[in-house]
């Protein structure tokens, strides 16, 4: 059998027939008459046009107007399917399968291909220790200035080199001098980005204490250990 040929697909006004069913231009056309289409099948044509897809089903829930219509007369014209979750859904068709109706979503997969990125981007941030309001690309290089300035002596922190000095001609015990130069020196080096990185490792050390606490134990005291334990990781991560 020939491939079916390639048609543009674009979002339309979703008009319905009378049975609550809907078939897009191009679906139908490769359809070519056909009742009944394979998931591979449906999948590769989707991917060379470009797209994903995703299936909602039916809310077969007693007490919605949709059910009571389909139980008494086989139709499904007031049901709305429900878009999934992101952007650049639309409706491919909707018809009726062997579970009952089915809803076919579609989009380009660039969206999905975002989703993806912006994830990355979020977890990103939150694993670097990224404070909200800040661009991840700024924070990502104070993190690397601030990691080069703890394996070399730039001249931005020489106040803080005088000041370990002080300290370590402060006692005739060079043994004490040393431990508060190298306090002092701790001290009075800024590596904002650096100390919220190690904030957010903090945090994630205690959100994996949570998850192994859960794997063991779900009782209702769990439940408060969970809280405290969230609370206790937020604050880590806003600590200044």
């Amino acid at each position: 059998m020939n491939a079916p040929k390639l048609m543009a697909m674009f979002p339309e006004l979703v008009v319905r027939n009378n049975d609550g069913s809907y078939y897009h231009p191009a679906y139908t056309a490769f359809c070519a008459g056909r009742e009944w289409i394979s998931y591979p099948e449906l999948e590769n044509w989707l991917t060379a046009h470009g797209l994903e897809y995703a299936i909602s089903q039916f809310d077969q829930e007693p007490d919605t107007a949709a059910a009571r219509e389909y139980a008494s007369t086989a139709s499904f014209t007031t049901w709305e399917p429900e878009a999934p979750g992101g952007d650049g859904w639309f409706i491919a068709a909707i018809y009726e399968s062997e579970d009952g109706p089915e809803c076919l979503w579609v989009r380009s997969n660039v969206h999905g291909q975002l989703d993806a990125a912006l994830n990355t981007i979020r977890e990103a941030k939150t694993n670097s220790g990224c404070p909200d309001g800040v661009d991840l690309q700024e924070h990502l290089k104070q993190l690397v200035v601030e990691g080069a300035a703890l394996k070399h002596v730039p001249q931005h922190n020489s106040v803080a080199m005088l000041l370990a000095l002080d300290a370590l001609k402060s006692t005739a015990l060079p043994d004490v001098g040393l431990q508060l130069a190298f306090s002092t020196l701790i001290q009075n080096r800024k590596t904002p980005a650096l100390n919220s990185a190690i904030r957010a490792i903090k945090a994630q050390g205690v959100e994996m204490a949570i998850q192994e606490v859960l794997s063991i134990d779900t009782i209702a005291s769990t439940g408060v250990v969970k809280h405290l334990l969230h609370t206790f990781a937020t604050q880590l991560r806003q600590e200044a």
